[in-house]
C-alpha cells in the first residue's frame, strides 16, 4: 500500500473545487510522505483547509521512527473497535490529493513504482481521521491525521493489495456531516468505482523522501527501486 501521495494542484484549483479557504503555506507536493504537513479538511470546520501532520505524533517515538499503524488504519479497525469507531464518528477529515503511489512486487526485494490518478477528476479525497496531538520533543500541539485504507479494487488490485479509501466524488462534504451514524460513515467508504482510477509507472526516485519535484509524477519506463528496467508495464 502507498505511503506516498501527491497533491500537485495550485491553490486556486482547491478554492474552485470546494470553495474553501486555502492556507498561505500550502504548496504543491509531488512526494507527500508521513511526518510532513499536508492539506486536510476536518469535520470541525468544512470551510477552511488546514495543514495537518501525517501521522499521529502523540505516539511517535523520540527517534522519529514511523510505523504503518501511525499513518494508516484499515477500515476493518473501525468496525471492530469501539475506540476507533468513536474516533471515526467524532474526528473525520478529508485528505486532499490528486494521486497516490503504490509499489508492485516483482520479486524478492524488487518493486516497481506506480502512480494512481483519477480518470476524470483533477482532485479527489482520501478518508482520514485527525487528532490534536503533542510532539513529545517540542511540546508543540497541532493537528495530525492518518489515512483509512481498504482492500484494493480494480484496477489497483493488479499492483497492490490495499489502497486508501477514496470518498465518492461530489459527496466529500456529505461524508463530513456530523449527524451520520458509524454505519452510514463506513457505508459511504465501502463504495467501489474501478472506473475512477488508472495507473502508470513512475521513476523509482520517489523512494527518496527528500525529493519533491514535478518530474516525479511523469510517466517513466518501468523500472524497479534499484533503477533496473523490467518487462512489466
Amino acid at each position: 500500500m502507498c505511503d506516498r501521495y501527491t497533491i500537485s494542484v495550485l491553490p486556486s484549483d482547491l478554492d474552485l473545487w470546494l470553495h474553501v479557504k486555502v492556507p498561505e503555506d500550502y504548496k504543491p507536493r509531488f512526494n507527500a510522505a508521513p511526518t510532513q504537513y499536508l492539506p486536510i479538511l476536518t469535520n470541525y470546520n468544512t470551510k477552511k483547509i488546514i495543514m495537518g501532520r501525517w501521522g499521529f505524533i502523540s505516539n511517535i517515538s523520540r527517534d522519529k521512527d514511523t510505523s504503518p499503524k501511525l499513518y494508516k488504519k484499515s477500515i476493518d479497525s473501525f468496525r471492530s473497535s469501539d475506540l476507533w469507531g468513536k474516533l471515526l464518528i467524532n474526528n473525520r477529515c478529508l485528505i486532499i490529493a490528486d494521486g497516490f503511489y503504490c509499489w508492485k512486487e516483482i520479486g524478492k526485494k524488487q518493486k516497481v513504482a506506480y502512480r494512481i490518478v483519477p480518470r476524470n477528476k483533477k482532485i479527489f479525497c482520501f478518508a482520514g481521521i485527525w487528532e490534536v496531538s503533542e510532539d513529545i520533543n517540542t511540546g508543540y500541539k497541532n493537528i495530525s491525521f492518518i489515512i483509512v485504507t481498504k482492500s484494493s479494487y480494480k484496477p489497483i488490485n493488479e499492483i497492490s493489495d490495499t489502497m486508501p479509501v477514496i470518498i465518492e466524488p461530489g459527496k466529500e462534504l456529505k461524508w463530513l456531516n456530523t449527524n451520520l451514524s458509524l454505519e452510514d460513515v463506513i457505508l459511504k467508504m465501502d463504495i467501489e468505482d474501478w472506473a475512477l482510477l488508472r495507473y502508470y509507472p513512475v521513476s523509482p526516485k520517489i523512494y527518496d523522501i527528500n525529493l519533491d519535484t514535478p518530474d516525479l509524477i511523469k510517466l517513466a519506463p518501468t523500472s524497479d527501486q534499484f533503477g533496473n528496467y523490467t518487462l512489466f508495464d
